[in-house]
């Protein structure tokens, strides 16, 4: 389950919900409101509000996610050839290539791989 409009206020609850339905919960970190994305953020995203995953154009909050055993998901915004060759080239040099998996998610909808 995606989470891409929640606050640090009603996080809690609404993971809560999804995990009680058996779902694995991943938070969009540019919109989750009242939230910093740093190492003591992610923590706090893990331990306490138990979210399983982060999704997120912030490599190094990626990075921190990932050193937490959270699942993480890479975003970018392909508008062209070159943000194309530049998130390649990002991928290919900060990501072990067995960890790559291609997906296309057309916001807001669902996610075909």
């Amino acid at each position: 389950m995606l989470l891409s409009e929640a606050n640090i206020g009603n996080l809690q609850s609404l993971i809560g919900k999804c995990h009680q339905s058996g779902k694995k919960v991943l938070v969009h970190l540019e919109l989750l409101g009242g939230f910093k994305p740093d190492q003591a953020g992610i923590n706090l995203l893990k331990n306490y509000y138990k979210v399983d995953g982060v999704i997120s154009s912030n490599l190094s909050a990626l990075r921190y996610a990932k050193k937490e055993g959270l699942l993480t998901v890479y975003r970018v915004l392909l508008i062209d050839s070159r943000s194309l060759d530049q998130s390649r080239s990002i991928l290919l040099n900060t990501v072990h290539r067995t960890q790559l998996k291609s997906y296309l998610l057309n916001m807001p909808a669902s996610v075909w791989s």
